[in-house]
């Protein structure tokens, strides 16, 4: 897997290279702001003309080393900086002054009034984006914003030095202004922001630049948070044995369905079986039971008497109590006061790991806050469902998806987030490893084969990066640890193509089926968002993104597990120096 790491983190790396190791910040900076130009001239090899807009700070000094490379090249790059040039110190002021004597275009920002500083930034090429590094905090400020605004307005990408402005190093939280970024260089190692929405839209494409220092000597060796890939899916994943039978599958129950929705516990039947599950037993109400045997008739029915759920559910499910390796609640369900009253008890009584989804969690939306947590859980809401377990508003969370999902997992379980990068928190696990050096990724497009003035704003999502291991998930009998840390996972595989109706019962279908196997849910939930993922992406290279129904995202699992199986999703991660981190 790649480490994701906070800001934090990254400062005192920084002054560790520095403090520990020897190494000058001019030395960081020159193999900082160098890295980034060629990155640059890969991404964008027809650029002729630059604009750099360089903060105060260090993120300034990349610039202008990234300026000095640009002009010892030959090409035109005027600077704009957004503070008097008094107010630099440092490493920063050194290498402006090494700029100013090597002849470089140089402007305070504040002398020049927005219109004749709009049509030159519309006038570039690109616009490198060198104003506010992890150091930055809130909104940006003063010319900083002024030159946010200013960059924004214009239709030229924009190439983002270690962050995009305006974009929160450690949560994905985007700012007002910010800039969207074509392509972001990131120094040393991968933040959390980059990778976690809506942070990850504004990222662009995202490489990793080594700046003369082992990641491994200055960084932590844990971490909370990471990226998870094929690979990882591929090491997790139960593959049958030769001797199997479906015995040796497990066995899930669906609970859900009701007058109105006897689609969604099909949904989710065909998920946990495209998916690997023995068996799967569906219980639903008797008024719907002969549509549901009708169209899916590998099945098994449990009918409920009557119109829905309510006690009668309670007897129903007590005879497969032993039989039954997992319980998927709420696809389908309604939310009849009696059915939610049902899914409530379960939550509270049932012995086996459960799958709440859907309307399941409007259950534990319980004003009294008598529920408890569940080691054996795991919860799988989108962001409105989300905002009501957290009683937050949905715009809250998906203005905040990291601290949501962390919220919501140590409250109740294993938490998935739903949405693009899915977000899944195990609470209470170790931290992950830390890296051993700058991770590579492969498998991706050359820069050259890449479209190097796409619209930007548009929904394509290409394939994810592929890492290597994946942090481990607790046991459904493992204490939990009040207070300890947790594990959070970025799921990287997605497309637009899944915001479907179904498509998450599919999804708790899939979820379920692997707990029913025995993988611990952390796990699970990690290797079924990503199976999930990578079924959206397979359809969308084939069908586009457009139209694509829930039931076509089942069936492409087994093709999808099946490349999984043969390691076709990807070489694992690799240790180049400047190997692509992600495309996003």
């Amino acid at each position: 897997m790649m480490p994701l790491f906070p800001s934090r983190a990254i400062r005192e790396a920084d002054l560790r290279a520095s403090e520990e190791y020897g190494l000058a910040g001019m030395v960081l900076m020159e193999n900082a702001g160098a890295g980034a130009y060629r990155f640059l001239r890969e991404r964008f090899p027809r650029a002729r003309r630059l604009v750099v807009l360089a903060g105060a700070g260090n993120n300034g000094g990349d610039g202008f080393v990234l300026a000095r490379h640009a002009l010892l090249e030959g090409l035109s790059c005027r600077v704009f900086l957004a503070a008097d040039p008094e107010n630099y110190r440092g490493d920063a002021r050194s290498n402006l002054d090494a700029l100013r004597l090597l002849g470089g275009d140089l402007h305070c920002a504040a002398a020049c009034s927005d219109a004749p500083l709009l049509e030159e930034l519309s006038r570039a090429d690109v616009l490198v984006d060198a104003l506010l590094g992890t150091g930055s905090t809130g909104a940006p400020r003063g010319q900083a914003a002024r030159l946010v605004g200013l960059a924004g307005a214009c239709a030229v990408p924009v190439f983002a030095l270690d962050l995009p402005s305006g974009v929160d190093a450690d949560t994905g939280a985007t700012h007002e202004p910010h800039l969207s970024a074509m392509a972001t260089a990131t120094f040393l190692a991968p933040k959390q922001g980059l990778f976690i929405f809506p942070g990850a839209d504004a990222a662009g494409e995202v490489r990793v630049i080594p700046i003369g220092v082992p990641p491994a000597a200055v960084l932590p060796r844990g971490t909370d948070a990471a990226l998870f890939d094929g690979e990882d899916a591929r090491r997790l994943f139960p593959f049958r044995r030769r001797n199997t039978h479906k015995g040796r599958q497990g066995t899930v129950l669906v609970l859900g369905g009701s007058a109105n929705y006897s689609g969604a516990p099909l949904l989710a039947a065909l998920g946990a079986l495209r998916s690997g599950a023995g068996l799967v037993v569906l219980v639903v109400p008797e008024a719907i039971a002969d549509r549901c045997a009708a169209a899916l008739p590998e099945a098994v029915l449990e009918p409920v008497p009557g119109t829905r759920h309510g006690p009668e559910t309670l007897a129903v499910l007590e005879n497969w109590k032993s039989r039954a390796e997992v319980l998927l609640a709420g696809p389908g369900l309604g939310r009849d006061p009696e059915a939610l009253a049902c899914v409530r008890k379960l939550w509270r009584t049932w012995t086996t790991p459960v799958v709440f989804d859907a309307d399941a969690l409007f259950a534990l939306a319980d004003p009294s806050g008598d529920i408890p947590f569940r080691a054996d859980a795991v919860v799988t809401p989108h962001e409105g469902e989300c905002a009501r377990l957290l009683g937050l508003r949905s715009t809250d969370v998906a203005a905040a998806r990291l601290d949501a999902v962390r919220r919501l997992g140590e409250a109740l379980g294993c938490a998935v987030l739903k949405g693009p990068h899915t977000l899944v928190h195990s609470p209470g696990i170790p931290n992950l490893p830390g890296i051993s050096g700058v991770p590579g990724m492969s498998g991706l497009s050359a820069a050259s084969e890449t479209p190097e003035m796409s619209t930007p704003g548009t929904s394509h999502v290409p394939p994810m990066p592929h890492i290597s291991a994946a942090a481990g998930a607790r046991r459904a009998d493992t204490p939990r640890e009040p207070g300890a840390p947790g594990t959070t996972l970025v799921i990287a595989s997605g497309s637009p193509g899944l915001a479907v109706p179904g498509s998450g019962d599919v999804l708790g279908g899939v979820l379920a089926g692997l707990l029913a196997r025995g993988v611990a849910p952390g796990d699970a939930a990690g290797v079924a968002c990503w199976l999930h993922g990578a079924a959206g992406e397979r359809l969308a290279a084939t069908r586009g993104e457009e139209g694509l129904l829930a039931s076509e995202i089942a069936e492409a699992l087994p093709g999808v597990i099946e490349e999984v199986r043969h390691g076709k999703t990807g070489k694992r991660a690799t240790e180049e120096a400047e190997a692509p981190c992600r495309l996003g």
